[in-house]
């Protein structure tokens, strides 16, 4: 009989356990495609499709070091980039101590090597 309610209670911790992760996962992505929006809206001026690279402003550039920008990326959508460049973003987020990592997503395009120096990174669309 006891080990019976050690069975359920071992159930029922992992189901919580479960349900606890999967919501955090889902606040989480909510919170990002905030993130995304006061990015786009703030940082326009560095990551706009039209024209050169613009240095980010002090306001931009502390919003990304603050964001999820790998989180940013995945959830940028082919819609977003008609109005702002995946690359200018990719080096937006390196300027700001950001890197995206070798082989991550950044809407259509893919990180081959880290932004260094002022130098684009190199990426590849998917």
């Amino acid at each position: 009989m006891g080990s019976m309610k050690l069975l359920q209670l071992i159930m029922v911790v992992g189901v919580v356990g479960i349900m606890f992760a999967s919501s955090h996962k889902a606040l989480g992505e909510q919170d990002c495609y905030a993130d995304k929006r006061t990015i786009l809206r703030v940082c326009i001026n560095s990551i706009k499709i039209s024209g050169d690279y613009d240095p980010p402003s002090y306001l931009c550039r502390h919003l990304v070091g603050i964001s999820d920008m790998a989180c940013i990326c995945r959830v940028l959508w082919p819609s977003d980039e008609h109005i702002v460049s995946a690359a200018k973003l990719i080096r937006l987020a390196s300027d700001c101590g950001q890197a995206l990592h070798v082989g991550s997503k950044c809407g259509s395009l893919t990180v081959e090597t880290q932004h260094r120096h002022n130098k684009a990174a190199h990426v590849r669309e998917n």
